[in-house]
């Protein structure tokens, strides 16, 4: 199952499945608790037992709980993943291994006059 990406897509994630959007904020099918703010994030810790700033259903399925803990721990990794080839990336501009716009510019002369006597710099 996917989750949903944007906010114009809110209905479309599976953990309503589990609750009912109440735009602002959700009710949970299993322990009938209401909240007036946040969203599918926010059910889905509330079903899988996790984060801080939320009650932990006392009734939810097994199974579905552990399908949430999963979820929950997929989206973190997928996080960290990012941040890491963010400072990778970033990493190896600092070390110099980006060419600058005029060795680019110098670079696509020299591919389209293949004949021609280019100077590097």
């Amino acid at each position: 199952m996917e989750s949903a990406g944007t906010m114009g897509d809110r209905d479309k994630d599976s953990v309503w499945e589990h609750g009912e959007n109440r735009v602002p904020g959700w009710t949970c099918n299993y322990c009938k608790l209401e909240r007036k703010g946040g969203g599918a994030t926010r059910l889905k810790e509330h079903l899988a037992g996790r984060g801080s700033n939320v009650v932990h259903c006392m009734f939810i399925p097994k199974d579905v709980c552990d399908y949430y803990r999963r979820e929950i721990d997929r989206t973190k990794e997928r996080t960290k993943e990012r941040r890491r080839d963010k400072i990778r990336a970033e990493d190896i501009a600092r070390e110099g291994n980006v060419s600058t716009d005029e060795e680019d510019d110098e670079l696509q002369a020299a591919m389209n006059n293949p004949q021609s006597d280019v100077i590097w710099s």
